[in-house]
């Protein structure tokens, strides 16, 4: 996904976000997957986590806390949107 705001800015990153007000971070994988591919994640089983942070003068903060968590997708429906793909395409 191309990010249009934050510390990552015109670069390609996976899809990712933030958790919902006590939203499950399973819940939240699957949420955002289809909101930004169009996605329907099925089958899904949590590979690992990576953190780091950075520094990133924002608001009132000097460094970025992040968060990885990786999964692996066995099963989704659905296709992907039309923006996701011309990014694939787009990248040799």
């Amino acid at each position: 996904m191309k990010k249009n705001g934050g510390p990552y800015i015109n670069r390609y990153d996976l899809p990712g976000g933030s958790l919902e007000d006590g939203e499950a971070l399973q819940n939240a994988i699957i949420r955002k997957i289809k909101e930004e591919t169009g996605l329907v994640l099925k089958e899904i089983t949590q590979l690992g986590i990576k953190s780091f942070r950075y520094p990133w003068t924002y608001q009132k903060w000097q460094y970025n806390q992040h968060i990885y968590v990786f999964y692996q997708i066995s099963f989704t429906v659905g296709g992907l949107k039309d923006q996701f793909l011309n990014l694939l395409v787009k990248i040799p």
